[in-house]
């Protein structure tokens, strides 16, 4: 079997199935190779010789960013729906330099993670004009959809953030910052189960042993720590940038409302790096002390005083979930 799909050959019919990155292989019946398999490719092979629309038909827009956009698109052999972030190309070559790079860098993250609650990639084609990024397609959409649509209860929003939490290790385990986690990048393959996958790495770094150094400006506003806001060639930031987002988030989802607001980015900005929060409004009442002990651990304006992943998974807020996760992490 390959991906779930049974592989039948006998004296009249026959039946083949394409083996991409992260593939699972199994034989069923099979005494000697019993046991799931997957298979790995190396980054440079996800790139598949040939034209995109000779394997996929592109459908409807899922979304659109700054330097791209994500369709639902079908592979014509099987009918398999997956999602595919389709780039253009510019016409001036310093974008396409850049934009080029911030694909590929993207690509070879992808390429090189597997845990469940992290989406998976497959192949890309690089044609003259566009480049399409083949990616896990997730059917129920965003967590932003339901976080926007109502307050969620604590044992829920604990069952999304123990998940949530733990992508993030595996991904600071392996020097990689994500550095836009935001509720829209967090998309939902259940929403009545509450399983969570994080996506969109296009602004994630893989960084050196040391952690070193990230000084380009990036990332959603409302979701940006203040050591970013403050970033120079004299300054730096690293994994804790993901922290604070984590609290922004998660402060967001406990109250309805972000810590903070202003008319003008600026302005959002200024207050940013003041890094006061405030949970005097009646909704905070409501809010357990652990999860509010969580909230300003996670949003101390001190990046190196600031709660890393691995305390904020023992944190008594999210310990007493009796969420179950069993992830595919490999090291």
């Amino acid at each position: 079997m390959v991906d779930g799909v049974l592989i039948k050959r006998d004296d009249k019919h026959s039946s083949t199935a394409v083996i991409r990155n992260r593939s699972e292989i199994s034989f069923p019946g099979s005494k000697v190779a019993s046991g799931l398999y997957t298979y790995e490719l190396d980054v440079v092979n996800l790139r598949t010789n040939g034209k995109f629309d000779k394997v996929y038909r592109l459908g409807r827009l899922l979304g659109r960013g700054h330097f791209s956009s994500v369709h639902i698109a079908k592979r014509l052999c099987d009918g398999s729906n997956y999602a595919v972030k389709v780039l253009e190309k510019p016409k001036f070559s310093k974008e396409v330099q850049t934009q080029i790079k911030m694909i590929q860098s993207e690509i070879q993250i992808l390429n090189g993670l597997a845990h469940e609650n992290l989406i998976k990639i497959f192949e890309y084609f690089d044609e003259p004009e566009k480049i399409y990024l083949v990616i896990e397609y997730v059917e129920d959409g965003e967590f932003f959809d339901l976080f926007k649509s109502r307050l969620l209860s604590e044992e829920e929003i604990r069952m999304v953030f123990v998940q949530l939490l733990s992508a993030i290790k595996y991904l600071h385990d392996r020097k990689i910052v994500h550095r836009d986690l935001k509720p829209e990048n967090i998309l939902m393959p259940s929403k009545k189960g509450l399983r969570i996958k994080v996506s969109d790495f296009g602004l994630s770094k893989l960084l050196n042993i040391d952690y070193s150094t990230m000084q380009t400006r990036c990332g959603t506003i409302l979701y940006v720590a203040p050591e970013v806001l403050e970033s120079s060639n004299k300054r730096s930031y690293n994994k804790a940038v993901d922290m604070w987002s984590t609290g922004v988030i998660l402060y967001a989802c406990l109250s309805g409302s972000y810590p903070f607001t202003g008319d003008r980015q600026g302005e959002i900005a200024a207050k940013i790096r003041v890094g006061r929060i405030s949970m005097d409004s009646p909704r905070w009442d409501r809010v357990s002390e652990t999860a509010k002990d969580l909230v300003r651990s996670l949003l101390n304006k001190d990046s190196y005083e600031r709660l890393p992943v691995e305390e904020a998974l023992n944190h008594p807020f999210i310990k007493v979930s009796n969420f179950d996760i069993q992830n595919s992490n490999t090291q």
